[in-house]
């Protein structure tokens, strides 16, 4: 078989030629478009990556403020349940210290109004004992109660004991005049203002005199002041024993 080199010379021409054209007005372009395609789709990964990374994190911010928003709330709503908390017992505390003054001035007027009551009562009731028993005593006993009274009181003077005797003269050596006063709720007569002067000595008082007084709320009974040293025989006594116990009663 006989090779015609001729022919082999011009395929391998044309071919080369159809190579070249092929390489530059084909393949080339189809390179070039598939270089443009894949770096295309290569910048579409990178944004859409992108696109997500800025999606996280724009979720994260979204997150964060809503969490941000929610503690807002809470500590607003904490403050608004904490002052209304102060506000109401505030008023409260204001209401009860109200009501406490109210039922202690309530119950200080009715103490007033219990304690007057009780003062008139016990008042008239005596006064009224006391006549009675003053007529009582001068019709069976020819003499009055101020009388007795004076006998008590003496008859008490005498039985004091060595103690009140030296507070006596103690307060009576720091008096300027030394008087012991002697208060009744009638004038004394000289009888038993002697009766009184005698017991003194006898106890060895140091006095310069005696002061006589009338006091008509003693009720009925007598005195006897020295200084800051006080010494009674008084209806008085009993009628305070009896006042406490009426107030004890009625409560």
């Amino acid at each position: 078989m006989q090779i015609d080199w001729l022919t082999l010379v011009i395929q391998m021409f044309n071919f080369t030629i159809l190579i070249v054209i092929l390489k530059k007005f084909l393949y080339n372009p189809i390179f070039r478009v598939m270089e443009e395609r894949r770096q295309s789709i290569q910048k579409k990964v990178e944004d859409s990556d992108k696109k997500v990374l800025d999606a996280g994190k724009k979720e994260e911010e979204y997150l964060k403020k809503v969490e941000e928003f929610e503690a807002s709330q809470k500590k607003l709503k904490a403050s608004l349940l904490s002052d209304i908390e102060k506000k109401r017992q505030n008023m409260l505390d204001k209401l009860e210290e109200e009501i406490s003054l109210k039922k202690e001035n309530v119950k200080n007027q009715i103490l007033r109004e219990k304690d007057k009551i009780l003062s008139e009562f016990v008042k008239v009731s005596t006064n009224q004992f006391v006549d009675f028993a003053n007529k009582v005593f001068s019709t069976l006993a020819n003499t009055n109660i101020e009388k007795q009274s004076i006998e008590a009181f003496v008859k008490k003077l005498s039985s004091i004991d060595k103690k009140d005797i030296d507070i006596i003269n103690h307060n009576l050596k720091n008096e300027n005049n030394s008087i012991v006063k002697v208060t009744t709720v009638f004038e004394m007569e000289n009888e038993y203002k002697e009766k009184i002067t005698k017991a003194l000595k006898e106890l060895n008082i140091q006095y310069k005199g005696i002061e006589c007084s009338i006091n008509k709320d003693l009720i009925l009974g007598v005195e006897l002041q020295a200084g800051s040293y006080c010494l009674a025989w008084t209806v008085q006594e009993a009628v305070n024993n009896f006042k406490n116990e009426i107030t004890k009663l009625i409560g």
